[in-house]
């Protein structure tokens, strides 16, 4: 037993210590890589029309990878910042979240022919109020964005159990191949090019520890070709 406290209490260090140094490593490397993306942009301006196709071409690889960079770096801060968050937990109404979500999808709804919608009466739970709003966002910005068809939908509805509540985010995109349900969540895990969808990779494992520093799971439906059903359960009670 004491070697299995000893164990437990190395690893917690371990971790911790591995999450300090993510967290001083993203946030020292932001300042060179935003001067990176700013001098990029200015070189692009200054150069304009004084290029040919390949000096376009490799600008171009600069300004992007410097984006790229940049928005690597704050998911990674997100990350490392869930167990250290000093924010209250607090009850959070679901369908004030999901307006919320839909304000900052506005742009996206509209220009894509897109649609999300949310089932009536949805709970209140408990929780901090921004790191669900992220685990929300994600889910259904990936559920318009990894998707092909005429009208890409997201839809929100949570069930009811005894001791913790169903939420349900389904989208009908593109679908994950059973196989890789795992590694969906795993960081920085992508399935497709960079090319045909934009991202970091890092946002259903900041869903998943979200929700599991919460005491609840997150599990994935889904087939190629049949979109993804997520399914939270999230506790109905918690010791703050």
């Amino acid at each position: 037993e004491d070697d299995l406290d000893n164990a437990v209490t190395t690893l917690t260090a371990s971790n911790e210590q591995l999450e300090r140094f993510a967290y001083i490593c993203s946030h020292d490397l932001q300042e060179p890589i935003r001067m990176v993306k700013s001098f990029s942009v200015l070189l692009d301006k200054h150069l304009q029309g004084k290029l040919d196709k390949k000096g376009e071409k490799y600008l171009k690889f600069i300004t992007d990878g410097a984006f790229n960079a940049q928005n690597l770096i704050v998911d990674v801060l997100m990350f490392c910042r869930i167990d250290q968050t000093s924010q209250q937990f607090e009850d959070v109404s679901l369908s004030e979240l999901c307006e919320s979500v839909a304000v900052a999808l506005t742009l996206r709804l509209e220009q894509g022919n897109c649609l999300f919608t949310w089932g009536e009466d949805l709970p209140i739970i408990r929780g901090v109020r921004s790191q669900l709003y992220q685990v929300l966002l994600n889910l259904v910005s990936n559920g318009l964005k990894f998707n092909q068809s005429e009208k890409p939908c997201v839809t929100v509805h949570v069930g009811e159990q005894e001791e913790c509540w169903n939420i349900i985010v389904k989208d009908n995109g593109i679908g994950i191949d059973p196989d890789y349900h795992a590694k969906v969540f795993e960081m920085f895990h992508r399935l497709n090019r960079r090319g045909e969808y934009p991202g970091t990779g890092m946002g259903l494992a900041i869903c998943k520890k979200v929700v599991e520093r919460n005491n609840g799971t997150m599990q994935l439906e889904s087939s190629v070709g049949q979109g993804c059903c997520f399914i939270i359960d999230w506790p109905k009670t918690r010791n703050d």
